[in-house]
């Protein structure tokens, strides 16, 4: 027998011993590719694994240092109507004019509250004590009073308007710059669209002689 013949006949071999392997496998379900997924599974489930733990470890070192599972934060991400809130967001018109910004006024238990400061609409729903009927603020709800927040006349009716004639502008811009900037950071607030003004007639309101100070903010 030559050489090239003993060559094939160990090829013949090896394939005849790799066909009974596989098959030998096959019967006890494994192959090459299930074991590959198994790494992979293996390895996703470590990693899920790692970050529960170190979750827990956060949730227990916080608790230990703060009291609070959170580090104390109370913020809107962990407030379950802030989620409510960004779910409808796609589905509802966020553009209003005075007239259907009016009936966000907290007469209706089954409508969200809105206000408007200098043309931007905010939900202040999560405050209904203060904004629905019968709360401390509810004027400031339905419309655009920024007059009122820039004044602080919250005892006479009409500075419940956007109208800011007759007003030092640098007090305006200062004053409103300092609402924007407390409900955009408010953890109970949330922005929900712009308001369509509608041309100022008449008279401006007079001076305001008695302002107030929002004593529940």
């Amino acid at each position: 027998m030559n050489e090239s013949e003993n060559s094939n006949i160990r090829i013949r071999k090896n394939a005849n011993s790799e066909i009974r392997d596989d098959e030998i496998n096959k019967q006890n379900g494994y192959n090459h590719d299930s074991k590959e997924d198994l790494k992979i599974r293996f390895s996703i489930f470590d990693i899920l694994r790692i970050l529960i733990g170190l979750v827990v470890l956060n949730i227990i070192v916080s608790y230990l240092i703060t009291s609070s599972l959170t580090w104390g934060y109370k913020g809107k991400y962990l407030d379950i109507s802030y989620y409510k809130f960004l779910m409808s967001y796609p589905f509802v018109k966020h553009t209003l004019t005075i007239e259907e910004l009016s009936e966000y006024n907290g007469s209706n238990v089954n409508l969200p509250i809105y206000l408007s400061l200098n043309g931007t609409i905010y939900d202040v729903s999560a405050n209904r004590g203060l904004y629905a009927i019968g709360g401390s603020y509810n004027l400031l709800t339905g419309k655009d009073a920024t007059r009122a927040f820039v004044t602080g006349c919250l005892n006479k009716r009409d500075e419940y308007t956007y109208d800011l004639r007759n007003l030092d502008p640098q007090v305006v811009e200062k004053s409103i710059k300092n609402w924007v900037k407390y409900f955009d950071k408010s953890s109970r607030y949330w922005k929900f669209g712009k308001v369509i003004y509608e041309e100022v007639k008449g008279d401006p309101p007079t001076d305001c002689l008695n302002p107030m100070k929002y004593p529940f903010h």
